[in-house]
């Protein structure tokens, strides 16, 4: 493929194709479905599965969008203040602002203003992934904004027992996928007794990222989907903290971002969840008592050890996160450089 160079980041050293080679690299990317995934368009019947790929033809084509380079930047919030992690407030988006009241935990895994700052000095290019809680009960104003946003693809990470009993609503344009990371169909009833347990499950949380084959082989596919993304994606779980705050750490890591600012983006969750983890505990504390709401505030929260546990369990693995990334999720060098080609800035 001709002459090429090694750009060193922070955590990761990855292989990166002179960008005339970048069309190229595109058509190497990993060919057909990931397990556990399911493609379909707006308005299109969703049958779900934790076993082999199962992909449903859409009814009718999505709309074609003109949109061969990354879309104009975007700050994302919903009713919280848009972190500034990287130690810099941005003094305005470079183009334009989209705002959902109606989803929760959503923004912009580049962060606000004009992007996360880099180690590099360069920043995350922003308006091209978001990531958010569940999408159930969004407004026909907020799905018409992520329409003229030009979202191209919905991630959604949760078990299809959930997904199934509260749907995504369809975004025009966009296509949806359930991409199952915990790999299992129905995920267990989690009340932890005390906020010790409720910590060490989170933890352990983390760990099985890296430590799980089947839930690193639909993490994959999800960084594999972004990096061939032609417009803005969106990424989801039940509270946008947990499985969607691993994606999104991967992508400021492939992007460039030093560990603080990544760790900074990933707690950023308690306060754009503010609310909704007072309300739970409120609740709580008068039907179950102190113990109990300790244990909810814990569960609804993220803390750094959670992440960093992760971290490190993919660095024992593997020697580093460029090893989790390449020997771990089998992700090629072309891939992750074409991912973190389209994740940075000019």
């Amino acid at each position: 493929m001709g002459a090429t160079q090694r750009t060193k980041l922070p955590w990761v050293n990855l292989f990166r194709p002179p960008r005339v080679l970048l069309a190229v690299a595109c058509t190497a990317l990993v060919a057909g479905c990931s397990p556990a995934v399911v493609t379909v368009t707006a308005g299109a019947p969703v049958t779900v599965s934790a076993g082999p790929t199962v992909t449903t033809p859409a009814a009718a084509a999505p709309p074609s969008r003109a949109t061969t380079s990354p879309s104009p930047s975007i700050s994302a919030s919903s009713g919280a203040t848009p972190s500034g992690a990287g130690g810099e407030t941005a003094s305005e988006p470079r183009v334009e602002v989209v705002e959902l009241s109606s989803v929760p935990n959503f923004r912009d895994v580049a962060g606000s203003g004009k992007g996360l700052r880099l180690a590099d000095g360069t920043r995350m290019a922003t308006g091209l992934v978001y990531r958010s809680g569940l999408l159930e009960g969004m407004s026909a104003a907020d799905r018409a904004t992520l329409a003229d946003a030009g979202l191209e693809t919905i991630f959604d990470l949760r078990t299809d027992e959930v997904a199934r009993n509260h749907p995504d609503p369809a975004i025009k344009g966009a296509e949806y996928r359930l991409v199952n990371v915990y790999a299992v169909a129905r995920q267990p009833r989690d009340d932890p007794p005390d906020a010790a347990a409720a910590r060490r499950r989170a933890i352990e949380r983390n760990r099985a990222f890296v430590t799980d084959p089947a839930q690193r082989e639909r993490i994959a596919s999800v960084l594999t989907g972004i990096a061939r993304a032609d417009a803005p994606v969106l990424v989801h779980c039940t509270e946008g903290k947990d499985r969607t705050g691993w994606i999104s750490a991967m992508l400021q890591i492939v992007a460039g971002a030093d560990r603080p600012t990544v760790i900074a983006e990933y707690l950023a969750s308690n306060r754009y969840r503010a609310a909704l983890i007072e309300k739970k505990v409120a609740a709580t504390l008068r039907s179950e008592g102190a113990t109990r709401a300790a244990a909810v505030r814990t569960a609804a929260t993220v803390e750094r050890s959670w992440l960093v546990a992760g971290l490190d369990a993919a660095t024992a693995r593997y020697g580093s996160i460029e090893g989790y990334l390449t020997g771990g999720l089998g992700l090629s060098e072309t891939t992750l450089a074409h991912l973190r080609d389209r994740l940075r800035g000019e």
